[in-house]
């Protein structure tokens, strides 16, 4: 191992030879920065001693030079005190000059308080604690500002009492001057509307109410010097004495609105002269430095509304919770609590209004009556949770007597949705609660309907008198339909909102009258779509299409008699007409699709059917009551009258062919289109009847013409006259536009 060693530190020789002097080196850079270090070290030592001196004394001259400006700020500070304080002493010495003489200037008053806010801010600029000349002042600088400030109060209670705007605004003019411009109006907003809330509260004191309505002064002591027999702790007023505390209230309730449109004007005036006032000096508007150049010219009125609107909310939460008499008479005169509050802001608008290029007192936007009406919310809700009770008792009782409905119930219903709604009439938001808790009780009223509607199977005879079912059902959707007649005449006097709320109810009471004739009217359009059916047996038969029709004519005439109760309504609206126009309209489509599928058509069937088609018209119209009815169907039935006649040549640019519905006049084409196209019932393996029965029910316009098409199109593929028979090419033009 030695031996290994020795040969490999002989063959590396001259490379340990050249690290070990790279160490060498090293070791004598180091020695050189080392004493490089000490003789960096050794300067600035020598630099430090030497510069010592002079920092120590730049030091000690700079701190000697602050105290000195410090003390000729003071001194300045003082000497400005004082010379204020002359000022003031010199003013006040005229101003006792001129009580003397009784010629006293407001003037000289905004002078003083000017002298004395100048004051105020070089005490405050300065620490002058100590300083005997400045305490020596300080006592008659505070007697000055008290006076000074009592003086200005003075002069704003006194021109805000005569509504003078000049008084008033010298007075603001001293408080700017005295640098308390807008907590002197903040307080002066807080204190009116505190006035406004105290007499609102003083309105509803059920002690003072007594009081007043017994002519008791506070000891009890009635008029002529008599004991009253009141008692002031009573809550409630004496047995026959309530019609006489109900009045006094409402003619309190009155003063105090009075009181509140006061207070409210005094408002809008300070708000009127801060609006503008500016500072002679500066050119500050008065208004601004109160509420800021960013708020609204009618700030300060929004403050005392926002304050008198949160004030009466909760004294009203706490007068509801109580539920004493003045609760109960609020609640059941609530409209006019609303009818007071509305007033006031009204009264305070229209004066203000007057004005010309003042800040109003309320809101353009009517949002200041919005928010003073929404205080009246604790009593809004248990107001119209009763009227919503009441309406809803009012409706179930419509159907005390089980499935029976009578016309005196009706008119109990009708005459309290009325009183309900007249109550809040000219207000726009109950008005539309108002309806709304009308509808709900319109959706009671329906639902007891359609459970009390019988559809049983005499529910659907025919061919006797009307029965006990049927006369129950007629019962229930007569006098549906004059409740929805008679709300639906007021519904164009309604604001938007609350004719909307008041439509939703209309319309459960119209699905309701739907409900009631729909046992009948089903019955009756069934039979007749069978009495139809029997048209297509004239083939074989010429006196059963015929027959048919006597019978369905009949059969309607024998209902207009035997259900007078639905069919003697000749107004031309409402649910139980809209009953019988359906009715109508659906025994006329059926007439016309049967109709329209007879094909064999010599001249005495075409007189035929031009008859039978106006015979069912007439008879519908007649027997429905459906005289005024000019609906697209009547129209189409009518036009199907004269297609039958018309020759076909004249058939293709007749004005029959925009008032005839296209799948009538495509099933009548066939008619008159060559015997072998076969027809889509043919094609599609059903008899006339029933396919009828499936035009009338099911088919789709696109269906239909499917069909047709499929019918064409097989003709077509065999008959060389396809492309050039003129009815088959106004097939195709009529089905391409289905």
């Amino acid at each position: 191992m030695e031996s290994l060693i020795r040969d490999e530190v002989v063959s590396k020789r001259e490379t340990l030879d050249r690290t070990l002097g790279g160490v060498r080196e090293a070791e004598m850079t180091l020695d050189v920065i080392r004493l490089g270090t000490q003789e960096i070290r050794d300067a600035v030592a020598r630099v430090a001693s030497e510069l010592g001196e002079p920092h120590a004394a730049i030091e000690a001259s700079t701190r000697t030079l602050a105290r000195v400006t410090q003390t000729g700020e003071v001194l300045r500070g003082v000497v400005r005190v004082l010379k204020l304080s002359g000022k003031l002493r010199e003013a006040y010495a005229a101003r006792d000059d001129a009580d003397k003489t009784n010629e006293r200037d407001a003037s000289e008053l905004s002078k003083a308080a000017k002298l004395l806010g100048e004051i105020k801010l070089a005490l405050n600029g300065g620490d002058f604690a100590g300083i005997d000349v400045i305490d020596g002042q300080m006592s008659f600088i505070r007697e000055c500002a008290v006076g000074c400030a009592r003086e200005a109060n003075e002069a704003l209670s006194r021109g805000m009492e005569l509504k003078s705007q000049s008084e008033v605004g010298a007075a603001l003019q001293v408080h700017y001057n005295l640098n308390e411009l807008g907590k002197v109006v903040d307080a002066r907003v807080a204190a009116y509307a505190a006035a406004a809330v105290d007499a609102f509260k003083e309105a509803l004191d059920v002690e003072s109410l007594g009081r007043e309505a017994s002519g008791a002064d506070a000891r009890g002591v009635g008029p002529g010097g008599h004991k009253s027999n009141y008692r002031v702790s009573s809550s409630a007023p004496p047995s026959g004495a309530e019609h006489v505390w109900i009045d006094t209230l409402w003619r309190r309730m009155d003063a105090a609105m009075q009181d509140v449109h006061e207070n409210a004007m005094a408002v809008w005036h300070l708000q009127r002269v801060l609006a503008k006032k500016r500072d002679p000096l500066t050119q500050a508007l008065f208004l601004e430095e109160v509420v800021g150049k960013a708020a609204s010219s009618q700030a300060l009125c929004d403050r005392f509304w926002a304050m008198f609107a949160k004030g009466v909310t909760e004294h009203l939460s706490r007068t509801h919770a109580a539920a004493g008499f003045v609760s109960g008479v609020l609640l059941k005169g609530f409209p006019r609590l609303v009818g007071a509050l509305e007033e006031c802001v009204r009264a305070c608008a229209r004066d203000a209004d007057g004005a010309k290029g003042a800040p109003g007192c309320t809101r353009k936007d009517d949002s200041t009556r919005t928010q003073v009406v929404r205080a009246a919310e604790p009593i809004a809700a248990a107001y119209f949770a009763r009227s919503l009770s009441r309406l809803t008792e009012a409706a179930n009782n419509c159907f005390a007597g089980g499935r029976i409905i009578d016309e005196m119930s009706t008119n109990r219903l009708l005459s309290r949705i009325r009183n309900e709604i007249d109550a809040v009439a000219e207000y726009d938001h109950l008005l539309g609660t108002a309806c709304t808790n009308a509808s709900t009780a319109l959706k009671t009223l329906a639902e007891r309907a359609k459970r009390a509607v019988l559809r049983s199977a005499d529910a659907a005879n025919l061919t006797e008198d009307a029965t006990p079912s049927q006369q129950a059902n007629a019962q229930i959707a007569e006098q549906l339909s004059r409740v929805h007649n008679l709300l639906s005449r007021v519904l164009p006097s309604f604001a938007p909102t609350p004719r909307r709320a008041l439509e939703a109810g209309l319309e459960h009471i119209a699905s309701s009258v739907v409900s009631a004739t729909n046992p009948l009217f089903e019955a009756i359009g069934d039979w007749c779509d069978a009495r139809f059916a029997q048209m297509h047996a004239a083939s074989s038969d010429e006196n059963s299409g015929g027959a048919a029709i006597v019978a369905v004519t009949s059969t309607l005439a024998h209902i207009a008699e035997s259900h007078a109760a639905l069919t003697t309504s000749g107004i031309i609206r409402g649910p139980l007409f809209s009953a019988r126009l359906a009715l109508g309209e659906r025994i006329l489509t059926s007439f016309l699709n049967h109709a329209s599928l007879v094909r064999e058509f010599a001249q005495g069937r075409k007189m035929r059917m031009a008859k039978e088609c106006g015979d069912v018209e007439t008879a519908v119209k007649s027997s429905l009551r459906l005289g005024g009815a000019e609906t697209e169907t009547f129209k189409a039935a009518k036009a199907f009258k004269s297609l039958v006649l018309l020759p076909t040549e004249s058939i293709d640019g007749s004005p029959l062919l925009r008032e005839v519905p296209d799948r009538v006049l495509l099933h009548h084409l066939y008619s008159r289109a060559p015997q072998d196209l076969s027809t889509p019932a043919k094609r599609a393996s059903l008899n006339a009847a029933q396919y009828a029965s499936w035009l009338t029910k099911k088919a789709s316009d696109a269906e239909i013409w499917r069909g047709v098409k499929g019918t064409l199109d097989v003709y077509a593929e065999t008959h060389a006259d396809a492309k050039t028979n003129n009815v088959l090419i106004l097939m195709r033009r009529i089905g391409e536009r289905m």
